[in-house]
């Protein structure tokens, strides 16, 4: 009977250790997709995604190829919260917070996780100052003075940083202080271990949303061979998968002469205009000819510097962080533009922001400088080579689109044109290559005086054009004479001297569907003809 009484003492003894050995609450899962009390920092999954335009991405993509739960990144804050729930009942306190360093705020602790309530914890300068040592010097430290233990706080090491867990009191807890630090060092180490897996997730989940990010451009890209579509479609996923406020595309060439902003996304700051320039000096011209990124993640010492990212044109006021990558197609090949991206909000751009930027940019590389070169074949073919100005088949193009838009819309259209009076005699006179000044000076004076809305363009030998849309018969007359002005007191210096011309116009009106579209040129050339035989450098308008 012995061993029966020795078997029952020690099952009692066992049962009366367990009554007072500390209890740990239990955890449960919650119910689906709710959050217990408590709170955490949205962790790195979250970066680089926008949800509307990222749902509008990936919908390419079956879910079950590369599953991706939209409630993971929820569970993984709740695991963090019951941890700290865990460890806040464990040491008797009325919460339990884990800080880690903010990257955008120059290493400040920031709260990832919180026990209790909605919004993290708001520390006094005491406490505060506590908990910053506890990171700084990773040790334990904590509140001496006081009716009881307020704060105490030990430092861990969180993304190979300082951190820190605390726990803070607002009743005497029953256990001794020593027990506490036994408490809290044990579960402290968990913690941090658990963050730290769930942070390796977010980030790897983070890695795998961007490349499907890269992936959707990709085939985009290859589905689109509008320029302006493509440039459209880089500078919004570029924004998308750094998480970027804004973003710009610059087009260069390899002799880094002509560097121009060419597309902005929507938010951009007010002063990237399409059409800004950069050169060497600026951080866009050097990031183009070193063929090299630039991350920026605190832009305060360049404005102090007045460090320019276009020509005169400093970084915008308000952006906070900012990544430059070359547009290229590989390591060794030349620049063909740079891409721009900034932050006004939020955390800075961290190296995996630039360098997943630099992948889109190499993606979009070859399909941007293919369309590039066919715009320029395109452009070429449509260009007067001497003058600049569009030839007669992208006129002729302009023209059948001016009478489209008067038929629909109402109301008359002009047709100007416009002959340079004696100009054989200052090829005679003067020679050839002042004849070609002369013709340049004159349809660069006919740009400077047009709309936006008006187009000019050379037919041939010293006749140009110009279309009036929307224009009634005073409003063209108006035009063609304060055309006929200007280039009435221009004064072209030449090699041989300064030339001085005048030119005669002629005027013709089309108003909505008047079926007098095909004979718009004859008139208007009769028009010319009475202009030149009235005397020359005047303005005359075909009758209708």
């Amino acid at each position: 009977m012995a061993w029966v009484l020795i078997l029952a003492v020690a099952v009692v003894g066992a049962w009366l250790w367990l009554q007072r050995r500390p209890r740990l609450p239990r955890i449960t899962v919650a119910e689906y997709g709710a959050l217990p009390e408590g709170g955490a920092r949205p962790m790195a999954r979250t970066s680089g995604e926008r949800s509307a335009e990222t749902q509008t991405l990936l919908a390419a993509f079956r879910s079950d190829e590369m599953p991706v739960s939209e409630d993971v990144e929820r569970d993984d804050r709740a695991m963090l919260v019951r941890i700290l729930q865990l460890l806040a009942e464990y040491a008797e306190a009325h919460e339990a917070v884990l800080w880690e360093p903010d990257e955008g705020s120059d290493g400040v602790l920031v709260a990832a996780g919180w026990s209790l309530g909605a919004e993290p914890p708001a520390l006094g300068e005491q406490d505060r100052l506590l908990v910053e040592l506890a990171a700084t010097e990773q040790r334990l430290t904590f509140n001496p003075s006081g009716a009881h233990l307020r704060v105490m706080a030990l430092g861990i090491p969180v993304h190979m940083s300082r951190g820190a867990v605390s726990l803070h009191f607002r009743e005497a807890p029953t256990l001794g202080h020593d027990a506490i630090e036994v408490r809290l060092r044990r579960m402290a180490v968990e913690v941090a271990s658990r963050y730290e897996l769930l942070q390796a997730r977010a980030k790897l989940s983070a890695r795998t949303k961007r490349l499907r990010h890269m992936i959707k451009t990709a085939i985009t890209l290859q589905g689109n061979r509008d320029p302006i579509g493509q440039e459209e479609i880089v500078v919004r996923d570029a924004c998308i998968v750094t998480s970027a406020d804004w973003g710009v595309l610059v087009r260069g060439t390899h002799d880094d002469a002509s560097l121009a902003l060419v597309r902005a996304s929507p938010g951009t700051p007010g002063a990237l205009v399409a059409g800004l320039t950069a050169r060497q000096g600026t951080l866009v011209g050097d990031v183009f000819s070193a063929r090299k990124q630039r991350l920026v993640p605190d832009t305060r010492p360049l404005l102090d510097a007045r460090e320019a990212l276009f020509d005169a044109t400093p970084i915008p006021a308000g952006t906070r962080s900012v990544i430059a990558v070359p547009v290229k197609r590989s390591e060794d090949e030349p620049s063909i533009g740079v891409l721009v991206l900034g932050r006004t909000s939020g955390e800075a751009f961290s190296t995996a922001d630039s360098g997943s930027a630099q992948d889109l940019a190499t993606i979009a590389a070859g399909a941007l400088d293919t369309a590039w070169a066919w715009q320029d074949a395109t452009t070429t073919a449509k260009t007067d080579q001497l003058t600049g100005l569009p030839n007669r088949r992208a006129f002729d193009e302009e023209f059948a689109r001016m009478i489209a838009e008067t038929d629909r819309y109402g109301n008359s259209s002009a047709l100007v044109i416009v002959d340079v009076d004696f100009f054989k005699k200052v090829n005679d006179s003067y020679g050839h290559d002042a004849g070609d000044q002369v013709l340049k000076a004159v349809g660069a004076t006919l740009l400077a005086m047009k709309r936006t809305t008006d187009k000019v363009a050379r037919l041939g030998g010293e006749e140009l054009a110009i279309l009036l849309p929307q224009t009634d018969r005073e409003g063209a007359i108006e035009a063609a004479e304060r055309c006929r002005k200007a280039i009435e007191a221009l004064a072209v210096r030449t090699g041989v001297g300064t030339i001085r011309v005048t030119a005669s116009f002629g005027v013709a009106m089309y108003a909505e569907r008047s079926q007098a579209a095909g004979s718009l040129f004859d008139r208007a050339d009769q028009a010319l003809y009475a202009a030149k035989h009235g005397g020359r450098n005047r303005v005359v308008v075909a009758p209708d």
